[in-house]
């Protein structure tokens, strides 16, 4: 690979310093690990996401107050044929935080615990060899390690230099958002866009003062549909300004089936780690990211970085949330099932009397979503008005009750 430009041997190379990376790094130097981390970007944080977090996230890493934009005080949902349903304030707890500085103060703490950052470098070759690996980046520095971990995003290209190989019918998302200015907007909105786009969605988010996020979620092959609800918006006098440019990025839905090889982990939008309903990425890439920093530790403490000890990490993250992401791809094939008047009918049936149900058995939340969905499911009306929409719907609802039966049966 060329001349090596350092001789230490570090533990561990982090590829990425978004929420995965930077969590793990934290983790890994707190316990005695030699650690660097190279990113292609030369400001950490700068990566596209709306923001919003709920309360597990947060007691993983606690903010700092000025990082905190607001707490979401309501919810409104609008249906494709323009009806409005309100989500109460008590029923969940999410706040909108400056993800940038979210994720920059988590590379501060980890650099103040001696980690090393390479920013605007990015990593093009890694050579796994019995005893370490070598990691050469665009700016040809060159670094040796025990092992790496790979928290670079979504589309890396990294998997098959190191033995991983990529599924070739692998799903994913297109997201798009752009800055606008708001004028007295407290409420979160959500813009379902129902049949014309099945399983998109539209959001306007406020965040500090009078700006905001206008974003939306689709297809690849879909019109984006956020720009129509820019144009909506000032037509009926929202006073909606654009400030921004669009920026787009894409959103694995479905997992790596293997997140392990030879001194190599995966964690993140590396490793498909994002939530099929919504699209959103911070939880589940902080906890593989901490999932995979404990077993690097204890690769290092037993000297054994082999594909045979690093396999307890896919163990345990398909324990801690393993299920949630099957049953979120279930739940999304089945809303691009439903039509216009089906999504009219659930979402004026959880407005009524759904979320008090989820409310008085604590089941809405905005970080795990499987409860919400069981206890949903467990709504009479919502199963049959499911079952008339053929023979695909019921076999995902059936698919989704199988699971909930599972999950009891492991307790």
């Amino acid at each position: 690979m060329g001349n090596y430009q350092s001789n230490k041997l570090y533990d561990v190379i982090v590829i990425g310093a978004g929420p995965a990376g930077n969590f793990a790094s934290i983790t890994m130097a707190s316990k005695g690990l030699e650690v660097a981390v190279f990113d292609s970007r030369e400001k950490i944080g700068n990566k596209l996401c709306t923001g919003i977090v709920g309360e597990d996230c947060l007691s993983l890493f606690a903010p700092d107050s000025e990082v905190v934009h607001r707490k979401i005080s309501s919810l409104k949902i609008h249906s494709p044929r323009g009806n409005s349903y309100s989500i109460k304030e008590d029923a969940f707890s999410a706040w909108v935080l400056d993800r940038r500085s979210y994720i920059n103060n988590m590379s501060i703490q980890a650099e103040q615990l001696g980690v090393r950052y390479l920013t605007g470098d990015r990593v093009i070759d890694v050579e796994v060899r019995s005893d370490w690996i070598f990691v050469r980046s665009s700016k040809q520095s060159v670094l040796r390690a025990r092992a790496i971990l790979i928290c670079s995003g979504f589309g890396t290209n990294l998997m098959t230099s190191v033995g991983i190989t990529l599924p070739s019918n692998r799903k994913f998302l297109q997201g798009s958002q752009m800055v606008v200015r708001l004028r007295e907007q407290d409420d979160v909105e959500v813009f379902i866009e129902g049949q014309e786009y099945p399983g998109a969605f539209s959001w306007l988010v406020p965040t500090y003062d009078d700006y905001g996020l206008l974003g939306a979620i689709y297809r690849p092959n879909d019109t984006n549909p956020m720009t129509r609800h820019l144009d909506e918006m000032n037509t009926v006098h929202r006073n909606v300004e654009k400030i921004g440019e669009v920026e787009n990025w894409g959103i694995p839905i479905g997992t790596v089936s293997k997140t392990f090889e030879d001194r190599v982990l995966l964690a993140g939008d590396a490793a498909g780690f994002t939530k099929p309903t919504t699209g959103g990425w911070i939880f589940y890439a902080m906890i593989s990211g901490q999932l995979a920093a404990n077993t690097m530790v204890e690769a290092a403490a037993s000297n054994d970085f082999s594909s045979e000890f690093l396999q307890r990490y896919q163990d345990r993250w398909v324990h801690e949330f393993g299920d949630e992401l099957e049953i979120g791809m279930i739940a999304r094939n089945l809303i691009e099932l439903l039509d216009d008047e089906t999504l009219e009918q659930l979402m004026e049936r959880f407005a009524v009397d759904i979320q008090m149900e989820l409310m008085r058995h604590g089941t809405l939340s905005f970080d795990w979503h499987s409860q919400s969905i069981f206890q949903t499911l467990k709504n009479r009306y919502v199963r049959d008005l499911l079952t008339t929409l053929g023979p695909k719907a019921a076999v995902l609802v059936a698919k989704m009750l199988t699971f909930k039966f599972k999950s009891i049966l492991n307790r």
